[in-house]
């Protein structure tokens, strides 16, 4: 097994993140050497107890990379570790970066100039009208436009950078054969065709739910050099997004609102 191959085989194993991954590779020597330590060796390494460690251990012995390089190659998905070259490098820098992204469209879109544009799943009209507003002005401006492809602000950010011909990014809160919500299919699609990419830190079938969803805000922060949040209730998700580029030394924005607006 390759240093590659070991971390797509790590990126299907539950409550294993990139900081553990870290913590084995310097323990044991390599990446692919982790797979043939036994239960106790993993309970010398930092933060792992002997619940994860039984788990861990479990784990190693049935995970491996062939089935999904198979079906990336069947569906023409690029799986981009953190060894690769093609890797962002903005993304790298942050505290746990994703071990794989699996990647559907242009590669190259991840690692051009970016910046995030985020809100409530139910905006105002004037919240509709700005996202798509700033999403087709970004992108004119040569700007790559990252959001989640959830309904509200993050569609009409991506549609408004469709709309300007511009390169527009989606991270999906749940593996790319698995695309939420399905109403935004043929927008990801079009998304792919004018230069943009769909992009999952999420293994083949792994469907999203309420973990994975503030899972992904990290990485759409963490492709941008800012965050701009159109708008937003103050109990909202997107408040995760925005405290996540805070962590990462990522400029935050807001666009004014009505100051009678709970939105705003």
């Amino acid at each position: 097994m390759t240093e590659r191959e070991a971390l797509i085989a790590m990126n299907q194993i539950a409550g294993l993140g990139a900081i553990t991954v870290k913590r084995m590779a310097e323990r044991f020597g390599s990446l692919s050497s982790v797979f043939d330590v036994s239960e106790g060796d993993l309970l010398t390494v930092q933060g792992v107890g002997s619940d994860k460690a039984r788990a861990f251990h479990e784990a190693f012995k049935r995970a491996r990379a062939d089935d999904e390089l198979a079906q990336a190659e069947k569906t023409g998905v690029k799986l981009v570790t953190w060894l690769d070259d093609g890797y962002p490098s903005l993304l790298k820098q942050i505290a746990d970066p994703p071990l794989v992204l699996y990647v559907a469209g242009a590669l190259e879109a991840l690692g051009q100039p970016s910046v995030a544009v985020v809100g409530t799943r139910r905006p105002t009209v004037y919240g509709r009208e700005c996202a798509r507003r700033f999403g087709f002005q970004l992108a004119g401006a040569g700007y790559t436009v990252v959001s989640g492809l959830a309904l509200g602000i993050d569609t009409e950010a991506h549609a408004g950078a469709v709309q300007a011909k511009g390169r527009t990014v989606a991270v999906l809160g749940g593996a790319l054969d698995c695309l939420f919500p399905k109403e935004n299919k043929a927008l990801a699609r079009s998304m792919v065709d004018s230069g943009g990419a769909v992009v999952s830190e999420y293994p083949f079938g792994r469907q999203p739910d309420r973990q994975t969803f503030p899972m992904r805000n990290r990485i759409v922060s963490g492709l941008c050099k800012g965050v701009l949040v159109v708008e937003a209730p103050y109990n909202s998700c997107t408040f995760i997004t925005v405290s996540q580029a805070l962590d990462q030394n990522r400029s935050v924005m807001a666009v004014p609102g009505r100051i009678d607006s709970p939105a705003s």
